[in-house]
């Protein structure tokens, strides 16, 4: 069920009118209902594994609750490493040549589907374990609080990454569902799919058949283009998904954090992972960055360094088992350290460079180390990646010749780019233009809701190459 589908708008909009309706005290257990029936969409196993998944974590949070010493902490990686282990036998397929040989020995192939989102969840399950054992969160008593936290459908397959001290404690809160909350979330659920459907979408269809063969672009400032029309689609579908997940809990209740803040109005690496998917950044920093760095105290300076290489590197595999993720994750922990090296001399420079000149250079480098590295997220595996680098970009003789890049192709990065830089300006002052936005007329809002419909249906892309199916960050 895909979050720009009509499947989905109905689903959603049926969700909200029936939990507004219902008794404070029903709405917890009708919203447990409604994520399961999400999840059912996907795969009918799914509701099974993800309430599994959820009782047995449950269950090990209150024995870690009871427990102290070697025992605590025995609990905790034992619970900790069952997620783990999972998550490495749905993401790298370890069981599948072993299931295949026993079940299908005429050699049929059998693959052990990745649970949908089961990533997100299970890392909000592991957060929730590491602050119960760390007493900075009560244990939650109640298992079909922890159920819905877990299984919540605005979040459940693509983030933001809650942390359980921030969403359990509002479930039991009064939801008052208000004409004023739900055009808070309908304007953010309609900047979204304004930004997915029209932009993210059609850039995707664009740059897709330059990735299939990468000799076609022409020449290396073709490539550099295309690979910073990855990173703007990168950015539109996956900021579009989390404006709808934020907008649909606001109509439900529910504050969700926002995870972008303008982050290509950044001025270093750190800066910029501290504004892009925030949530997934503050969770690595918390209970992987700190903890290693805390370990490795003693070795002064490097007690940054290597932690953020194990820390980035983590992300790439994460996002998945190629040689391209890899790298990605590699390099951006290789420019953290080297940030952290050479952070003195940069503010010293600082010092001496007009800030406006400063700024500015420190934007521009920013940006085309991003294009660069983030090329890595597009390619089926790392050689590929260094050969559109070495042998298309940096072959600045090459600059000059033809490019095979079309007039809609340089229409559409221009309008993508435009639409970026808008909705950066907007994620610098999300609430307070939500809230002037409530203030409109009702007459002046419908005209805005039925005008973003119509630029959807007019203009958004669902010709050739167009896959209607998920977001990017689906399959992480």
């Amino acid at each position: 069920m895909a979050f720009t589908s009509l499947t989905f708008i109905i689903f959603a909009a049926i969700t909200v009118a029936v939990y507004a309706l219902l008794p404070q005290k029903a709405k917890h257990i009708f919203l447990i209902a409604a994520s399961l029936v999400f999840y059912f969409w996907w795969k009918a196993w799914a509701p099974v594994f993800i309430i599994a998944y959820a009782l047995f974590n449950y269950f090990m949070a209150l024995a870690i609750a009871k427990s102290e010493g070697s025992k605590k902490r025995i609990l905790l990686f034992t619970a900790i490493g069952a997620s783990i282990i999972l998550f490495f036998i749905f993401r790298y397929h370890i069981l599948d040549g072993i299931l295949s040989a026993i079940v299908n020995p005429n050699g049929i192939d059998i693959s052990i589907l990745f649970p949908l989102g089961f990533s997100y969840y299970m890392f909000k399950s592991v957060s929730y374990l590491i602050d119960v054992n760390n007493k900075t969160f009560e244990k939650v008593n109640k298992f079909d609080y922890f159920l819905l936290y877990v299984v919540y459908f605005p979040e459940v397959s693509m983030g933001p990454i809650t942390r359980a001290v921030d969403f359990v404690p509002q479930i039991s809160k009064e939801k008052s569902i208000t004409a004023q909350s739900i055009n808070k979330g309908l304007v953010l659920v309609a900047w979204g799919f304004f930004k997915k459907i029209i932009f993210a979408d059609r850039l995707a269809s664009l740059i897709a058949p330059y990735y299939s063969d990468i000799n076609t672009a022409g020449n290396g400032s073709a490539w550099f283009l295309i690979a910073a029309g990855f990173l703007l689609q990168l950015y539109l579908d996956f900021s579009a998904y989390t404006d709808i997940s934020v907008g649909v809990s606001k109509m439900l209740g529910y504050e969700i954090k926002h995870n972008f803040k303008a982050p290509f109005f950044s001025y270093s690496i750190p800066e910029f992972w501290r504004k892009w998917h925030i949530s997934l950044t503050s969770w690595l920093l918390d209970y992987v960055f700190t903890p290693l760095q805390f370990l490795l105290r003693s070795l002064g300076k490097f007690a940054s360094i290597i932690p953020a290489i194990i820390t980035f590197t983590l992300i790439g595999v994460w996002h998945g088992g190629t040689s391209a993720y890899l790298m990605f994750g590699f390099l951006m922990g290789l420019l953290v350290a080297v940030d952290a090296l050479i952070a003195k001399s940069r503010k010293k420079l600082k010092k001496k460079m007009p800030k406006a000149l400063f700024n500015t250079v420190s934007l521009i480098l920013l940006t085309i180390i991003n294009i660069i590295v983030f090329l890595f997220m597009r390619v089926p595996d790392a050689q590929t990646g260094l050969n559109i680098i070495v042998r298309h970009m940096f072959d600045f003789g090459s600059w000059t010749a033809a490019s095979t890049l079309t007039l809609e192709f340089y229409i559409v990065m221009a309008l993508s780019l435009i639409m970026t830089i808008i909705s950066h300006i907007l994620e610098l002052k999300t609430d307070e233009f939500t809230e002037r936005f409530i203030k409109l007329k009702q007459p002046l809002l419908w005209i805005v809701y039925l005008a973003v419909i119509f630029a959807v249906i007019l203009f958004g892309h669902y010709g050739p190459g167009y896959d209607p199916i998920e977001f990017i960050y689906m399959g992480f």
